[in-house]
């Protein structure tokens, strides 16, 4: 038979002397003995064995070093990720001043045809967007404007590109966004 559940025993009768480490004599309302091992959960009628008790300790032995060893693991883990952000922190902000600077020359005294035709100039591998010219259309500069910003748009950039890169995307992504909006703006106040 199954020893009852800790609910229908009273464990404050115990005694135990004589028992292997981890195990508790527990006695039940109705008066029957069942042995148990406070850390594996095993119980059992009879007291248990030297045998059952070793195995019974190997297993806490091993449970115990599989768990250490996945503390050890994750602390590793958690370092190594605290360094990677200090360092990425640091290169960011020696990246951020040649960011801004770049974006500023990029950006400054252009609206945003003059952007979108000079976007080539602070990112060289971004496709070249549909040509603008400042006669075009609103719809051609809007068209024009939604292409660049979908791949410069930090949510689209590869995971792997380089800090300065994502940097300099994101940065004319708002710059670009910026001047489109006062772009539109303008175009449908007048019209």
């Amino acid at each position: 038979p199954t020893p009852p559940s800790s609910r229908e025993s009273s464990i404050a009768a115990r005694d135990d002397e004589g028992l292997p480490e981890g195990w508790e004599r527990v006695q039940t309302d109705d008066g029957r003995t069942y042995y148990f091992h406070r850390v594996m959960r095993v119980s059992r009628w009879e007291p248990p064995s030297e045998e059952l008790a070793a195995r019974v300790a190997e297993r806490v032995k091993a449970s115990q070093s599989a768990v250490d060893e996945a503390v050890q693991r994750r602390k590793q883990q958690r370092e190594q990720e605290q360094r990677e952000q200090e360092r990425e922190a640091e290169e960011k902000e020696q990246a951020s001043a040649v960011v801004e600077r770049r974006v500023r020359e990029w950006s400054t005294g252009r609206d945003v045809v003059g952007m979108l035709q000079g976007i080539q100039t602070i990112l060289p591998d971004l496709p070249s967007p549909p040509a603008v010219t400042p006669r075009s259309s609103l719809a051609e500069v809007k068209r024009a404007y939604h292409a660049t910003a979908r791949r410069l748009h930090p949510d689209r950039l590869p995971p792997n590109a380089p800090l300065e890169h994502r940097m300099l995307a994101e940065r004319a992504f708002s710059a670009l966004s910026s001047a489109y909006d006062k772009f539109r703006d303008a175009h449908t106040a007048s019209v």
